[in-house]
């Protein structure tokens, strides 16, 4: 007897409608875990301060920590299916689909500073009673004004940012005519430093997606080019309307990513899925399968590698409004040069009753990266 199952969502959590590396799994190894780590540690212990300038007197107190955060590698997908089972084959419809996958390094500097302003006030009064009455005279510091102070820091956004500006103040060329400065690549700051990539709609219509986060730099020759060539001009209008254009050679780290929907479970079967074409999949019986009653399952099986080298690369920004960034990836492979070819991969499974519509989704942090570090202790693993 076939059984018909309505829509339902096979996903790892989403954060505003987007894959959450936070609670993805392992890239280079399988099952569901927290990807975020993180430690705290001190630079400067709490010191103590007073100083005395007459009536007024100034308490400080100062404390420097610092914490190191680390997301992932992982990996996420999301698949809506529905479709007919009959024990023997599956005829299933895919959408709604996603993958995503990368890292993400933060560590943070954190000042808190503490400011206490205190007058020496005198207090003149009587006291006493009746013929007893004498006056009195007392003194004492009075607090007037405090001020607490907590601030974080991106040290990394920071570094890259001095690395940046240092190479800006650099000559175009240096004695020896080698190129000397480099444009920010897809350094993303804001959260630490950022490798993520994400695909819709492939997984779903093809069967199998594939992203590629990549962190690189660009040695760009629009700025280094000799005058008057269009490039140069092209640079020089640019920059001078508060833009910049880039275009050279980049140096690329690289973690390219497959995810394939390999399985489905419903009603105890189990079904590899021989093919998807527009989002029609076609499944036959494997076997068993642990998924109970009413339950949908299914298997993402996703493979990664790791590539190091050299690329090509591209960047617009106009006016401070519009602006990208591309690299074409490792086109020449140290990796591959040196006769590696390293391949991680695994099967992870993710199950709903019928007709879930959302995997743990929560509101989306207001600006910044899409996925964040999270600079805490661990807690523990999420199921």
């Amino acid at each position: 007897m076939a059984t018909l199952f309505p829509k339902t969502r096979l996903s790892t959590p989403l954060t505003g409608g987007q894959i959450d590396l936070e609670k993805a799994f392992k890239l280079f190894d399988t099952g569901m875990i927290s990807t975020t780590t993180g430690v705290t540690f001190v630079i400067l212990p709490t010191q103590e301060m007073t100083v005395t300038v007459g009536p007024l007197r100034v308490n400080f107190d100062v404390e420097v920590t610092g914490a190191a955060g680390l997301l992932g590698p992982g990996v996420g997908a999301c698949v809506d299916l529905t479709g007919t089972v009959d024990g023997n084959t599956a005829a299933l419809t895919a959408s709604g689909s996603k993958i995503g996958a990368g890292i993400e390094v933060g560590v943070v500097v954190r000042l808190i500073l503490g400011l206490e302003l205190q007058a020496w006030t005198l207090d003149i009064h009587w006291t006493g009673h009746h013929w007893h009455k004498h006056l009195k005279v007392t003194s004492k510091w009075v607090d007037v004004k405090g001020i607490s102070i907590d601030l974080s820091i991106d040290a990394i956004a920071i570094l890259i940012d001095y690395l940046d500006t240092k190479s800006a103040q650099d000559k175009a060329k240096n004695a020896t005519g080698t190129f000397s400065k480099l444009s920010s690549g897809n350094f993303q700051t804001g959260t630490g430093l950022s490798a993520v990539d994400y695909n819709d709609g492939d997984l779903g219509t093809k069967g199998s997606a594939h992203v590629e986060p990549t962190m690189w730099v660009m040695v760009n020759f629009a700025d280094l080019a000799d005058a008057p060539g269009m490039m140069k001009k092209l640079h020089d209008f640019l920059v001078d309307n508060g833009g910049d254009f880039f275009f050279g050679p980049t140096v690329n780290l690289s973690i390219p990513t497959t995810v394939k929907l390999a399985a489905v479970g419903v009603e105890g079967v189990s079904y590899n899925v021989d093919s998807v074409t527009s989002g029609a999949v076609s499944a036959s019986r494997s076997g068993s399968s642990p998924v109970p009653s009413g339950e949908v399952a299914a298997t993402f099986h996703h493979e990664a590698g790791f590539a190091f080298g050299l690329g090509i690369g591209i960047g617009l920004h106009v006016f401070k409004i519009l602006g990208f960034y591309k690299s074409t990836g490792p086109v020449v492979d140290f990796v591959k040069l040196l006769g590696y070819s390293p391949q991680y991969g695994g099967d992870d499974v993710r199950q709903a009753m019928y007709g879930a519509t959302a995997a743990a989704e929560t509101p989306r942090p207001a600006g910044g990266l899409p996925y964040r570090v999270i600079l805490e202790e661990p807690t523990g693993a999420v199921g």
